[in-house]
């Protein structure tokens, strides 16, 4: 009997959350690789777990248990009319502003029914097999560990082996099956747990009386304020997971299916919390919090960027502690069997809050990734024990005073060391004093309320916040904005000579104010690099007279733009091109001698409506933040490309990558198409704007004489490379790309 409960419950949280990453992956072709989808899928499923809940709840408290069955039995035939998993044919694309009301309405078509049944499974069985006269029957909290372990197992094998071994039909058509496999196995248990109640009253109490003694559960009535600790518990590791991933992946590296891992350990913390032993004492993670906080306080402070590994590894350590302990809290905080559905129900409240404040709340209310510190300090509150006693005024009033002295000392260390310095006679110089005194003087004030629990999370976030908030050493801060794309920040030199954009750690653009160097394109884009070189070889012909580029930036290809030129920006995020078109902090678009226009919307999406034939070049610059929308490089995108490009254009794209390795799918979909590739990959002894920064770009022809100008040698010239595919290239396609095959190890 427990095996069939466990299995059911196993089974339909593997579902739950292979269901996810494809639902997204079929959508995201048609709204662009956003955080912005990714964020509001999350925030659907989220929402949809909680009305599985709420219905779970309801359906457990009726009297009659057939009657659970029957309707129960009802709800799965009506979630399996919706088999199998697709986007609907011919979908009618959303109106500009109306993504997100499209985005949730379209979820709701594929996905609603059979993901809210999943939905309801975990608490609805727990409750259906506390009713079996189990000897377990009296503490089934320990089954959300086998609904945890599904949903790990389903978070990683989606990726690691679903992903990589079949296409997305393929995958609805399996995932069908499985859930075919599912219904049964719901009706059988209500079926078991019916039979209990009904037939067998008697040997249900013998076997409750030989029961060994359960984990003892908390009896106490279940009030409104009981009811906000275990939203709050749930709520902060939410939030901790979305924002440790979202500032993973902006802010220190930008690798591909970094989410999986925050999300992974989210779900194991679960797993340990909630089962029969104790893993991990509750008082021990309340001890080590603290001194991993203090480490990202030290970390945030000096703006560290290396070692990444470290960096990563410091980050999750601290979520899997903070989300495990709020997890046990709420394992230890968990009521008697009567209470189960609705302590779920109330977790899902806490979930979908942190995902709401995250994804949609934060991007809206702050211009940074804010919500990330404001979680840790939430997470380091989690330490103050139920029931705490109330403490005195004073207490209270260093509760508030404390925190506050901390943020002085962040801010006013090295204004007071340079005026100290001043009187002296002497100019301050940066180095290890300036560090230890402004990062560590703080730090050490803020572990010195470690024994407060109030007082340190407000210290804490105090200092994370002012991390937040202070300049970069070697840049001033024009310019810092958020959108559902992430954060971009405008920065100039400390000198005054250079302007770049930034979004996260990724450059997307260098402009020289100096007059004389104003109109030089740098970095990716520096006429010694293979961009320079491509628009030199073709400069004397027609075929830069018209040119397409998805992926704005700063616009610095504007800069090779001749009178009667025309250059088409394809750019999906509104505030970048506002930035680039601000003559205060760059001018490339404002300067270029060519006829400039920018398309706002996803690349691939609005360049089919440009007329077929109408580009001499095509130029694909989209894949340097390391987050691959992968819809830009498929066969049917490079086959989208080459309509819109006139005889004897060429396209070239921008591969430039610290993760992923974009060539051979490239070479193995031209070779699809019967078309021509060459590759160059100029590597810089050093990156300064004056210089080509390292890149590799790929050059894509229908003839091979269209790429001969290229693989002509000179003097001063970049060496381009023919590439021919083998047996072993990937050809990607909408319906299957493995990006992990191409992940650099």
């Amino acid at each position: 009997m427990l095996f069939l409960f466990a299995m059911t419950i196993f089974l339909s949280a593997l579902l739950l959350f292979m269901v996810q990453p494809m639902a997204a992956k079929g959508i995201l072709p048609l709204l662009g690789g956003s955080p912005a989808v990714w964020n509001t899928c999350m925030v659907f499923f989220q929402a949809l777990l909680l009305c599985g809940y709420a219905y779970a709840h309801a359906l457990s408290r009726l009297k009659s248990k057939w009657a659970q069955v029957a309707i129960h039995g009802a709800v799965i035939v009506l979630a399996s009319a919706t088999l199998p998993i697709v986007v609907p044919r011919g979908v009618a694309l959303p109106t500009e502003g109306g993504e997100t009301l499209w985005l949730l309405g379209l979820l709701a078509t594929m996905v609603g029914g059979p993901f809210f049944l999943l939905s309801t499974t975990g608490p609805l069985v727990q409750s259906w097999f506390a009713r079996t006269g189990h000897p377990s029957a009296s503490d089934p909290y320990f089954l959300y560990g086998a609904s945890n372990a599904g949903s790990f197992i389903g978070l990683l094998g989606f990726p690691l082996a679903i992903e990589p071994l079949m296409g997305l039909r393929d995958q609805g058509v399996w995932w069908a099956v499985g859930f075919g496999a599912l219904a049964p196995l719901l009706i059988v248990c209500g079926v078991v747990m019916a039979q209990a109640v009904v037939r067998a009253p008697s040997r249900q109490a013998r076997r409750a009386g030989k029961s060994p003694a359960a984990p003892t559960l908390d009896a106490s009535p279940v009030t409104w304020k009981r009811r906000g600790w275990w939203v709050f518990l749930a709520f902060v590791p939410s939030s901790l997971t979305l924002g440790t991933t979202q500032y993973l992946s902006t802010d220190i590296a930008a690798i591909p299916l970094l989410w999986v891992i925050p999300l992974a350990i989210y779900l194991l913390t679960f797993i340990i919390a909630f089962s029969k032993r104790e893993l991990v004492p509750t008082e021990s993670l309340s001890k080590l919090l603290p001194f991993i906080v203090v480490a990202i306080g030290v970390a945030f402070l000096m703006h560290a960027r290396e070692p990444i590994a470290m960096l990563i590894g410091l980050h999750v350590l601290l979520m899997t502690l903070g989300s495990l302990l709020c997890h046990k809290r709420l394992a230890d905080a968990r009521p008697e069997v009567s209470r189960l559905t609705e302590f779920y129900l109330w977790i899902a409240v806490g979930g979908v809050l942190g995902g709401i404040f995250n994804a949609l709340v934060a991007p809206l209310a702050f211009n940074d990734v804010y919500e990330y510190p404001i979680a840790i300090g939430l997470a380091c509150m989690s330490r103050i024990a139920p029931g705490a006693v109330a403490r005195s005024v004073r207490s209270r009033m260093l509760d508030v005073a404390v925190p506050l002295g901390v943020l002085l000392i962040a801010a006013g260390t090295l204004p007071a060391m340079q005026w100290v310095f001043r009187l002296g006679g002497m100019d301050l110089q940066g180095g290890w004093l300036v560090k230890a005194m402004t990062v560590g003087l703080p730090c050490i004030a803020c572990f010195l309320a470690v024994g407060r629990p109030l007082r340190f999370s407000l210290c804490a976030v105090a200092i994370l916040v002012y991390a937040f908030v202070s300049i970069e050493p070697t840049f001033k801060v024009l310019h810092k904005e958020r959108t559902f794309f992430g954060v971009l920040r405008v920065l100039e030199s400390m000198d005054g000579a250079m302007h770049t954009l930034r979004h996260g750690t990724t450059t997307h653009g260098t402009q020289f104010m100096i007059p004389e160097l104003r109109d030089l394109p740098t970095t990716y884009y520096h006429p010694d690099g293979p961009l320079g070189d491509l628009l030199y070889v073709y400069r004397e012909g027609p075929m830069l007279q018209r040119v397409a580029v998805i992926g704005m930036g700063t616009g610095a290809i504007a800069a090779y733009g001749r009178p009667g030129d025309v250059h088409d920006f394809y750019e999906i995020d509104p505030a970048v091109d506002r930035i680039a078109r601000n003559t205060k902090w760059f001018r490339y678009l404002s300067d270029s001698k060519a006829t400039v226009n920018v398309i706002i919307g996803d690349g691939r999406r609005e360049i089919a409506e440009a007329p077929d034939g109408s580009y001499g070049l095509i130029v694909v610059d989209a894949f340097s933040s390391d987050a691959i929308p992968v819809h830009l490089i498929t066969r049917e995108a490079i086959e989208l490309y080459m309509k819109k490009l006139a005889p004897g254009g060429v396209l070239t794209l921008h591969i430039s990558n610290r993760h992923v390795n974009l060539n051979p799918p490239l070479v193995g979909i031209a070779a699809s198409l019967g078309l021509k590739v060459v590759s160059c990959a100029h590597q810089s002894p050093k990156q300064l704007a004056t210089d080509a920064w390292t890149s590799v770009w790929v050059a894509i022809g229908r003839e091979a004489r269209d790429l001969e100008p290229l693989l002509a040698k000179g003097a001063d010239r970049r060496d381009w490379w023919v590439f021919e595919p083998n047996e072993r290239t990937p050809v990607w396609t909408d319906d299957h790309a493995n990006v992990l095959q191409m992940f650099k190890w």
